[in-house]
Parts: C-alpha cells; structure tokens; sequence
C-alpha cells in the first residue's frame, strides 16, 4: 500500500491480510510530511497507476464455491506491463465476488520515448484472473517403474502422447490452471484523459499447446497430474463476470502523442496492407513490378534483366547483418492468393520504400468492375523492427489451395489437434484481418501474424506457385500502341517483319483488336472521368478549418476545475467565449456542426433564469405597496373554486325522475315483426306502403 504514496497522498494505512498466530490483527500506518515525488519528478516519471478494485459475478459452476475454497488457493490477478516485472495481486477469499485492494505503480518515464505511445496502441493489456488453481504439495509420493500413468508412454516415440502431462514452459515447478482473462484497452490515454474506469468482461483462457514442443523443449521437466489434475474451466461468459480497473496516470500524455512515433529515431519501419480482387491483373501486375524495382535498385540489381531479377529475389533471404541494417530500402513481407483474393503485407521504411507505394495511389486506377479494394496505411504508425525477415525469401508469396473465407468455415478446424496451432493462429487473424478497416485496428487487435505463422499455413494449406499465377491474366510481354494502328484506306510503305502466331487462336492480337475497337468506337467521357478523379481524390481533400476558441489559464494563477464559485475555471473560459460571440450577434457556434443539440448557448442560461425570477418576485409589490382586494365574508371566502353557475344550481334544485331520459332512447319508427302474409312488405321498401283498410265504427 506503500505504493500509493506515488499518487500524492501523505498517509496510508494498512491492515494485517494473513492470519498470524502471535498476532490477532494488526494496523500499520505510514505518514510522510511531504510528497514522495516532487512535481518535477512527477513530470519526469510520470508514474502509471493500475488499481483492481473487484471481479464481480464469478462463476459457480460447474465447481461451486466452497469446493473452490477447499481445493484452490485463494484468488488472486496476474499481469505483465511491457516489459516490467509481471504482478501478481494478494490472495482473497473465494466468493462469486472478490474485491481487491491492489495497487500497482509503474514509472512510464522511464521507457525509451515513444514506446509508452505504441504500447498502449497495442493489443490490450491481459489481466488474468485465477480463481481455481490447485493446491500443490510440495512433497511427491515415490512411485515404481511402471506404476505412473507416463510410464506407459515410455517406448512411444511421440514424447507427448499422455494428455495429461502438462509442459513447464517457463519453470521447472510451474503447473497450467485454467483461469479467466479480462482484456483491458489503454488506447484512451491518448486522447489526454486521466483517469479510466474500466469494466472489462472475464472470458477463458486458451488451453496450453502441449503439442507444440521443438527439439529443445525435450529434455525439459514434466509434472504428472494424474493425483490433482486441473479444474474444469469456470463458465465465466455465462455468468457475466466482470473485473473493475481503475487507471490513473500523474501527466496527461499529449493530445497529439500520435505523432510520436515520427519523431522517434528508432522506429524507421512502416506497414502498408492491399485487399484486393484477384481479377484486378492490372494492380497485382503494376503493384509487384513496384515491388520488385524497389527491391531491385536497394539491393544493386536493376542492372539485370526482370527474368533475373525475379530469380535472385525469389532464392534472397536476409541474414542477421542485412537485418540490422535500417538503411536497407527494402520492401519485406508476403503475398497470399487463394483464387478469389489477393493480400500484401508490406513493410519497410516508412520515409522511403512504404512512402513510395502510398505515394503511386493504386486506388486511383480502380475501377468497379475490379472488385474489392481496401488500402490500410496510416503514417503516424512506425514500427521498431521487421517482423518477415525470416521467411524463404525477402518478399514471399505463396497460394493457398482454397480460398480462404471456406478454410476458415470448416468445422474440423476448430477440434484442437487437427492442424497446429501456429497454422490455426495464421488463419484466424488473415480472416480478421480481411475484414479490417483501418491499420491502427489491425495493430491494436494483434491481427498481424508472424512469419513462424505464416510459414505453418503455407506448409499446411500451401500449393505450389509460379510465375504464372501472378502474369497469366494479362501478359505484358507484347504491347501494342496507337501508333501502330493503320487506319482503313490507308497504306503504309514501310516494310515490317510480321511474326505471326501458329497457334489457332492468338490471344495477344485478339486482345489488342479488342483495344482499337474500343479506342475507335468509344470517345472518352469527360465528365465521368472528372467524377472518379474527385471521388478518388476525396480523401486528400483538406477538410474545412472552422474557427476555434481555446482558453488557457494565465501562468502563476491557480485553476479550480471542480470549483461552485465565480472562479470556475470551466464557467470563466464559457464567459470568455460568450463575451467572443457577443461580437457577431447573428452567428451561432457550436461544438459539433452535424448535432443541433451540440449548439453553445449565447447566454448564461443560470443567470437568465435567476434574473427573469428576480423581475418577476419585484412585480409582486405595486408602486404604493401591497394591494388589498377588500372585505370578504367567510362564505365568500370559503367559496369553492370550481362552483356550479346559478343556473346549473337551479337545475340541481329540480326533483329527480327515475329513468326521465329512457324514453329518448326509444326508435323513432315501429319496429315490430310483420305478418307472414304481409313480410314482403319489408322488401318493398322504396314503394309507397298502401294504406291499412279501416273497418267503420260500429254504430251504437
């Protein structure tokens, strides 16, 4: 708890956690009379501070919670922050929820510049939470030869053959639980924030690959758990279970600490990544022949023919001198087709070879009949080192013999075992990263693959590739111009050496026929043309600067930011800005153009409410005082409000009639039944009736 002392706080206390047998509790207090850290060296250190305040809604199935407390040791978190010592969190008692009082101080100063900023547009940062790992003893039970379970394993030549044996990857006493694991983002204290309160969703970890061993990891120790063997894994989707962070850091990184990575020497490299449909010959074909002149004047070899440009670039791989070596305007990485797409990941340096690409705008000769085009590059993004300089050649490509939205859609792919992990791993993020729309979602969801990856997957699902996978579409080797077209009518004197073709169809000559046809036939759309060149050219387009207030508080004077007084620094910069817009009394200003509710009031809303109450409470008084309507009686006073008129009094006043207003309610018209003889009398309706003969009164 001493840590906390690097927040600025003067006095911590802290209690006795563990149960001690001389000791039944315990407090201790510590008390500085100063601030650990002066401001200079908080701005120098600038210290990180993680704080895991609870995990909330553990699971309790498929193992409840008291046999948790019986078999497991108490739950605690673990984490690794770049490169700083991992830490792990004091143990708590086992509950569905754990509240920790944990705080962990890390000095971002003290990281080369720059690399804070990449690390925290990295993957999140992983906080794992275990809260079933078995209790261990430390004394083993001797066994015979042949007595444990890996002793049946012996004379196979597979040494991982036994499912239950567990690898120590990291120490010799280490055992893998399962255990859940919360991914929490940091990306926000880019954007000048200072405190994130996070709730991140705990989901399971990924089993360990036991299959995954090389040659050296044989003669590493096994442990048998055969006598304790692991949890089942806790259903933490399942019941919501949630880990409450909370991160503090002393300085605000910069509102543009973006740029960082441009300015930091040591970070030359840069990415650029194509999608596109695998019809578009014409990008592949102008995109590689880019590749290959970079690489080709980088490397000296420009002095070649293509044919042998092609060959020595395919068999180059670069070796540890090359590697080191950031001047080297290679262009790095690899190029996967499976028939239905194409994908570049290039790297290089970003000032130069990446530069140069962005720079050829691609895009700009897209069409729609081409298919798919995403283009992912962001220049603020720099890279320490190159991530594929181990594969078979400086730029490798490779097929895949499926496309690769049906690999990924085969269920026996995710049975664990069925191919290997780093195949699977390949596969998982190439499918992500398909889907992808900007480069700083690739880096910060970790989609790039390695080269041991991108190996495995060519290994595993690879065919074999040729030339003609990449130039079969559209052979460049012939290339005919206008200039060569003879107009009808016309005859050339000049003696021409005609190599024709024995073949019975001529792909080369059907294809430049097709091409003065439609130069002859067809004249160019200007305004079609001037339409695409703006909508490829929207992008570059400098956006509208609007105008913008900034206020910053004067040098030597304090700042209350939380202040209910007139020296709210947050009520004076709005007065400063109502006194700017006092000046143009017809224009309206607001922080966001495209939301009406974002419009900034013109006046003080507060003070106009209490002056408008003000001018209405002085309008209770007349001029001479307070006005007295006169005597009133106490029937008059008492008077109810919503009193009757005289009349309705009156009205009330009559003598009720029991079912008086029945008789309204009767039809105007006899509605009895007719005769029988007489029913056709209802269905001649639109005829006059005939009149009912009258019998004469008798005479009397």
């Amino acid at each position: 708890m001493v840590l906390c002392m690097f927040k600025g706080e003067q006095s911590v206390i802290s209690r006795l956690e563990e149960n001690s047998p001389i000791l039944s509790d315990a407090y201790v207090s510590f008390t500085v009379e100063t601030p650990l850290l002066s401001e200079r060296q908080r701005h120098e250190l600038n210290p990180l501070i993680i704080k895991i305040c609870s995990a909330t809604s553990l699971p309790n199935t498929p193992v409840p919670i008291e046999e948790l407390k019986r078999l497991c040791v108490p739950t605690y978190c673990k984490y690794k922050f770049h490169n700083f010592p991992a830490h792990q969190t004091h143990g708590q008692i086992h509950g569905t929820h754990v509240y920790f009082k944990d705080v962990n101080v890390i000095l971002t100063g003290t990281m080369k510049p720059g690399e804070l900023q990449r690390y925290l547009r990295g993957p999140p940062l992983e906080i794992e939470v275990h809260d079933r790992d078995r209790k261990m003893e430390d004394k083993k039970k001797p066994c015979l030869l042949g007595e444990d379970q890996v002793d049946e394993k012996l004379a196979e030549v597979r040494l991982l053959a036994c499912k239950t044996t567990i690898c120590n990857s990291s120490m010799e006493n280490e055992v893998w639980h399962p255990h859940g694991v919360a991914k929490v983002s940091l990306t926000d204290l880019l954007l000048g924030k200072k405190y994130l309160n996070i709730s991140a969703p705990i989901h399971s970890c990924s089993s360990p690959n036991t299959a995954a061993l090389n040659k050296q990891d044989k003669n590493k120790k096994m442990k048998s758990l055969d006598a304790c063997s692991p949890l089942p894994m806790g259903h933490y989707l399942q019941s919501d279970s949630l880990l409450k962070v909370r991160v503090e850091i002393a300085v605000p990184l910069r509102m543009h600490a973006e740029t960082d990575d441009a300015e930091v020497t040591d970070c030359p490299y840069g990415c650029i990544i194509y999608i596109f449909d695998y019809k578009n010959s014409s990008l592949l074909r102008d995109l590689v022949e880019e590749i290959t002149e970079i690489n080709a004047k980088a490397l000296q070899l420009d002095c070649y023919s293509l044919h042998k440009i092609r060959m020595a670039l395919a068999t180059l791989k670069l070796e540890g001198t090359l590697e080191k070596a950031s001047e080297l305007d290679i262009v790095t990485g690899f190029h996967l087709l499976d028939g239905a797409s194409h994908l570049f990941v290039l790297e290089g340096l970003k000032d130069k070879a990446i530069k140069r690409l962005w720079d050829r705008h691609f895009e700009r000769s897209y069409r729609h009949e081409d298919g798919q085009l995403e283009i992912l590059y962001n220049s603020q993004l720099s890279f320490r080192q190159r991530l594929y300089t181990d594969l078979e050649a400086i730029f490798y490509h490779f097929r895949l013999c499926k496309p690769l939205f049906s690999i990924v859609k085969q269920p026996l792919l995710y049975v664990r075992g069925t191919v290997p992990w780093a195949c699977f791993q390949a596969l998982s993020r190439l499918s992500y990263l398909c889907l992808s729309k900007k480069l700083r979602d690739v880096i910060q969801g970790d989609l790039l693959p390695s080269a041991e990856m991108i190996t495995a997957l060519s290994q595993e699902y690879g065919v074999p590739f040729t030339d003609e996978d990449l130039f079969n579409q559209k052979p460049p080797l012939l290339s005919f111009s206008s200039d060569d077209y003879v107009p009808l009518g016309s005859v050339s004197r000049e003696k021409k050496v005609v190599y024709s073709s024995l073949d019975n169809k001529n792909e080369k000559y059907m294809q430049w026929k097709k091409e003065i046809a439609d130069k002859i036939s067809s004249e160019r759309n200007h305004i079609g043309a001037n339409i695409d060149a703006v909508c490829q050219l929207k992008g570059k387009r400098k956006k509208l600067q609007l105008e913008a207030f900034r206020i910053s508080p004067a040098d030597g004077k304090s700042v209350y930011n939380y202040s209910s007084q007139s020296l709210n620094s947050a009520e004076l910069a709005k007065k400063h800005l109502r006194q700017e817009m006092a000046k143009e009394p017809k224009t309206r200003f607001t922080y966001c153009h495209e939301y009406l509710s974002a419009t900034f009031d013109p006046v003080d809303v507060a003070a106009a409410c209490k002056e408008a109450f003000a001018k209405s409470k002085s309008m209770w008084l007349s001029p001479d005082g307070f006005v007295v309507p006169g005597f009133k009686s106490s029937i008059e006073s008492n008077l109810h409000p919503w009193m009757p008129d005289e009349a309705r009094v009156e009205e009330l006043r009559e003598k009720w009639q029991e079912n008086a207003l029945y008789a309204n309610m009767e039809p105007v018209l006899s509605r009895g039944r007719w005769s029988w003889d007489k029913r056709h009398v209802d269905f001649e309706l639109y005829k006059k009736p005939p009149e009912l003969s009258m019998t004469a009164a008798p005479l009397t």
